[in-house]
């Protein structure tokens, strides 16, 4: 009986001991020295996969300007965060510890690898392939100038991360988490400018480009064990857009697209080039960010179900589920007709704002220009109703002004009917875009949307930067 009893005594110990062993608790302290402070929200990724603001944490406060919260952290994970209205981001590794202090709008990290937190939210980044970083290499047109000037620059980060390794400052794996971070985003780099650079040179040299891609291609592999921020735009761009690109050409894509025909293709090339179990993150990543551009395109709907079907059990179903609901909801709705409250304003001359105001003599506008392709356009159709009492009462009408190509007109007139958009609107042709370029826009050599604009009765442009509808007491303010 005694020996029964200690081995029930050592079966409890180490039952203790192996609970204690696999937990996985990371703790984060926050001490805001602001006025007000939201609850610090944490986006964390499933899989390494970035799924939004459909996973995530938040600290609780526990007294007076000092937030804590305890994450289950299972394995390395890249987490974003917003305080105080601004972006930043962090490695949450298991069984860690952190202190953030936020402060004059900066923080400072205390704690576990504290030293390495705080570089990774210094170094100097913007996201591969977009123009700010494009044109940080415009003087790099050549196969080697692309490469030493992307070395150079990884060269500096990895010479920081290896004195902090020295210094004790950061443990292994840190470093080698941050390291892998730092390979992937510059290989990123790399693929980008010379998928760029092979569009504006000649066959010989082109073909120069295209090898530089395909060495980067097989040197880092997607088979990574922690997947690094940047890991689906490095596979996408890397194995799946060459591939869609190889086969077919630009027109090609652009028919596909206008006949929603383009998201069974990419589904199909991401099973053919990606092997398990990175199959299924890069596809349910893919139809994650092509439903949150809100495009409500009906081949979304089957890709998912198939998605569902070949992994019924997928924890990312939860994740995709709500959007995919959404165009379901869309597609019902763009069946009816379109209300009486909304009036076209048609005309093959009108190939300027001042042509398109012609139609509307004597009455004042609110403007609001978009498309269909633009994200934050749509989002802000949400608060048209904040200000229609306020147009009808000092008596402006509300007109809509689409930049889409013609062949867009389907999916514009849908969108209307979608979002309820009550009042006039024009089809803008590519004559009307140029010189609302040149005359209208808020930036030089380019239009950004959304944009809203207030013209008084005379056809005059009162201003052309007014307040989005989401500011209804600006908006007020502006109105006569």
């Amino acid at each position: 009986m005694r020996n029964l009893f200690a081995i029930l005594l050592l079966t409890i110990v180490l039952v203790s001991c192996q609970k204690k062993e696999t937990s996985k608790l990371t703790s984060i302290t926050l001490e805001a020295s602001v006025d007000s402070l939201d609850s610090p929200i944490f986006f964390r990724p499933i899989n390494g996969i970035d799924v939004w603001d459909k996973n995530m944490d938040s600290l609780e406060l526990i007294k007076d300007s000092i937030y804590y919260g305890e994450f289950n952290v299972k394995a390395p994970e890249y987490v974003r965060f917003i305080l105080d209205k601004k972006r930043f981001k962090m490695f949450l590794l298991p069984n860690q510890n952190y202190k953030i202090t936020l402060k004059d709008g900066g923080i400072l990290f205390f704690g576990d690898n504290a030293k390495g937190q705080q570089l990774y939210n210094e170094f100097k980044r913007t996201p591969t392939g977009s123009f700010s970083f494009l044109n940080d290499f415009d003087k790099d047109t050549t196969v080697v100038s692309v490469k030493n000037h992307v070395s150079d620059l990884k060269d500096k980060e990895i010479s920081q991360i290896d004195k902090l390794l020295k210094q004790k400052e950061i443990d292994e794996e840190f470093y080698q988490l941050l390291n892998t971070d730092i390979d992937y985003y510059y290989a990123n780099a790399i693929v980008s400018l010379a998928d760029y650079r092979r569009g504006q040179v000649s066959k010989e040299y082109k073909q120069s480009f295209e090898n530089l891609m395909d060495s980067i291609s097989k040197t880092y592999s997607y088979s990574v064990k922690h997947k690094p921020q940047n890991w689906t735009d490095y596979v996408m761009e890397s194995k799946i857009y060459p591939e869609i690109q190889s086969q077919y050409s630009q027109e090609q894509r652009q028919e596909f697209y206008a006949k929603d025909s383009l998201h069974p293709i990419y589904m199909n090339i991401i099973q053919n080039l990606i092997e398990e179990p990175f199959r299924e993150d890069l596809l349910a990543n893919y139809i994650l960010n092509s439903s949150k551009q809100t495009n409500y395109e009906q081949s979304l709907v089957s890709v998912f179900n198939e998605f569902k079907t070949d992994y019924p059990n997928s924890e990312f179903i939860q994740y995709l589920e709500n959007d995919i609901d959404l165009i379901r909801a869309y597609q019902e709705k763009v069946k009816s007709d379109l209300p009486s409250s909304v009036t076209f304003v048609e005309g093959e001359n009108i190939n300027s704002l001042e042509d398109l105001l012609k139609e509307f003599k004597g009455q004042k506008l609110y403007i609001d220009v978009w498309a269909t392709w633009c994200g934050p356009c749509k989002k802000e159709f949400s608060n048209n109703h904040m200000i229609a009492d306020i147009l009808y009462e000092k008596g402006y009408k509300k007109l809509f002004i689409s930049l889409d190509r013609k062949e867009e007109k389907d999916k514009w007139v849908e969108l209307i009917k979608y979002y309820d958009l009550s009042g006039y609107h024009h089809l803008a042709n590519q004559e009307f875009y140029k010189d609302f370029e040149k005359e209208h826009s808020r930036i030089q050599n380019g239009i950004t949307i959304p944009q809203y604009l207030i013209v008084d009765e005379n056809g005059s442009v009162v201003t052309n930067d007014a307040p989005r509808p989401g500011a209804p007491g600006e908006v007020l303010k502006l109105l006569r």
